[in-house]
């Protein structure tokens, strides 16, 4: 099979690999065989670079005997928006999501909120995440702290 490409689908079928890459293994100090057919179809893609000339986006490094992006397609490129409003909404919808369950969990204790039927237990849960929304939405972060 042969797909065909011009210079801009090449060059957005990049950044799209960089975002996967970003959701599959940012969080990772080491790959393990789960990321490896990813990682293997990113290289074949990068090996193409340069026939799309696309040498500032993607660089071959002999001493790792590959290719791989360059830290400005990496970070400066127009794609990274997407990465950082994903990071972004991520971050807050974690925060709401974890206090929403741990007062949940206070309010009821840890057995009655876990043998709540789905609808109640949702129920529960959206009373606290509101709140927790609420509150981010108003002062960020400025009124959380941790006792020490």
């Amino acid at each position: 099979m042969k797909i065909n490409f011009t210079k801009k689908e090449f060059v957005t079928l990049l950044e799209m690999i960089d975002i996967a890459n970003w959701v599959i293994s940012a969080n990772k100090v080491e790959k393990g065989p789960t990321e490896k057919p990813y990682e293997e179809l990113e290289g074949k893609l990068y090996a193409l670079s340069p026939e799309f000339g696309c040498e500032d986006k993607v660089k071959y490094s002999k001493e790792l005997d590959g290719y791989y992006p360059t830290h400005f397609f990496e970070m400066e490129s127009p794609h990274r928006k997407f990465i950082d409003e994903y990071n972004e909404e991520t971050f807050w919808d974690e925060l709401i999501d974890r206090f929403a369950s741990r007062d949940a969990i206070r309010e009821l204790g840890e057995k009655e909120f876990l043998n709540l039927e789905s609808i109640e237990r949702f129920k529960v849960l959206g009373k606290h995440e509101e709140k927790w929304a609420k509150e981010f939405e108003e002062y960020g972060l400025e009124n959380v702290s941790v006792k020490t």
